[in-house]
Order: structure tokens, then sequence, then C-alpha cells
């Protein structure tokens, strides 16, 4: 199976939007995506997606919008397709994503949203953790 991740093309934003409605209806929030055109017009915001045998499987859309450090990496927004899950896709994905994006990093996700702070916990090693309201951030420094 060829696993690829690179930047998704302009072209290609209406697939990463359909995508995007499925990942926030999953998390019970409004699927209009507000910031979507700017992946495409910020060069701080990086549009990624994973294709298996040229499928799409998943996406990471990163940038510089931090709530605790300045000059950090965030990852806005990560999703992999439910038939796709469970099979360590998403940690694959995570793991270029860092391998490819190095520097001070912060992971946010929402409290009641377990099984995404386990996903995280499980694949960010040396971090600090800091609780804000409703919001746990995942702090990490992968330069090393």
């Amino acid at each position: 199976m060829s696993i690829v991740i690179s930047e998704i093309k302009l072209e290609e934003k209406e697939i990463l939007n359909s995508f995007l409605i499925q990942y926030l209806k999953e998390l019970n929030q409004d699927t209009a995506y507000p910031f979507l055109d700017s992946y495409w017009e910020n060069e701080k915001r990086i549009p990624l997606k994973m294709t298996l045998d040229e499928k799409w499987a998943g996406f990471a859309l990163i940038n510089d919008h931090t709530l605790i450090d300045t000059n950090t990496i965030a990852i806005a927004e990560f999703y992999i397709l439910p038939q796709y899950r469970k099979l360590c896709y998403g940690r694959h994905l995570a793991y270029e994503v860092f391998k490819t994006y190095t520097g001070q990093w912060e992971v946010l996700f929402q409290n009641d949203n377990l099984k995404g702070g386990d996903f995280w916990r499980s694949v960010i090693s040396n971090y600090s953790e800091t609780k804000l309201g409703h919001e746990t951030i995942l702090s990490f420094n992968n330069e090393d």
C-alpha cells in the first residue's frame, strides 16, 4: 500500500471541505469552517492530506495560531476517515507531520474528546499539559 502525505492543492479545496464537514459533525460543531480559504492565502497555514493508494485517508491542518507560546506551530485540525482508524494511519500522519515540521508545538483538544486526548498523549512524548477551561493543550518541542 502506498502512503503519501502531501500539501493539499487549491483545486482540492472542495474535497477537503467535504471531509471537514464530516469531521466537524463528529465533534458536534458548526460545519462552516471560516478559515478554509486562508490555507491557500497565508504561508503559515499548511493543509496536508494523507492518501493510501491515491485515495484520501485523512488530513492535518497546521498553522501558527497558538494559545500559550509564540513562534509555535499548532495542529488546527486533524482527521482520519473512519474506515482507516485503528489501523495506525493517524499515528503515521502525526509522526510524519512532526518529522517534517520541527519546532515548538501546541496540540489542543476538547476535554470531553477522550479518544482525541488519549491519541495525542500516546503520539507525543515529553509534553507539558495545560488545561484552559474546557480545552487541554499539549506543548512540546521536537527540534532535538
